[in-house]
């Protein structure tokens, strides 16, 4: 009787968890480039859940990045209302329009601060970062950085103002190259 109480217990604990992740749609977009990326969420724990994105980034300079990666994220703790925190890795691959091929195995990090006193508004800063064992094809290292304030316009759509730089460094003439790097509008959509 008490594994029967344990386990509806923690059923009902991730079956809350469930009904407040969603699966989201991102389209950011600047003068320069559009980047397209779909979010889902793949488990929950009582500790928070894992999420899976898939995106893909165009560039006027008709460069081409894809990206896949796996994250966790939760409550950064609780002397730290309205702060979560995430980590993971995720996979990069790029065709440029000067010819190069690249690919990166990152790791990241994320942390989104939503007010307790402006629960609409909130401040996301992702990093990925992979050095040289991890980084193949023509590049030597890759990192992605993106910034940015939102706003929740409705329960399921949220749109924000933000700033992104991505950059590799090429090993044929040890020059770094910026995929993309400036500001940009974005929409998210949750359903």
């Amino acid at each position: 009787m008490k594994l029967q109480a344990i386990t509806m217990a923690a059923l009902l604990s991730v079956s809350g968890v469930a009904v407040s992740a969603q699966r989201q749609i991102d389209l950011s977009l600047s003068n320069d480039t559009a980047l397209l990326r779909y979010t889902m969420p793949i488990s929950y724990s009582s500790a928070g859940r894992t999420d899976a994105d898939f995106g893909l980034l165009y560039t006027e300079a008709n460069d081409l990045l894809a990206m896949a990666g796996i994250a966790m994220i939760g409550e950064a703790g609780s002397q730290a209302p309205g702060l979560d925190g995430g980590v993971g890795f995720r996979l990069y691959g790029a065709s440029l329009d000067n010819g190069a091929d690249i690919g990166s195995v990152t790791i990241g990090g994320t942390l989104k601060y939503v007010p307790p006193t402006m629960n609409r508004v909130g401040f996301v800063g992702t990093l990925d970062y992979g050095p040289d064992i991890t980084t193949f094809g023509d590049a030597k290292r890759f990192m992605a950085f993106n910034a940015r304030v939102e706003y929740q316009v409705l329960p399921a759509a949220t749109i924000y103002l933000g700033y992104r730089n991505v950059e590799t460094r090429l090993e044929r003439n040890n020059v770094d190259v910026t995929l993309d790097e400036g500001g940009h509008i974005g929409l998210k959509m949750s359903f």
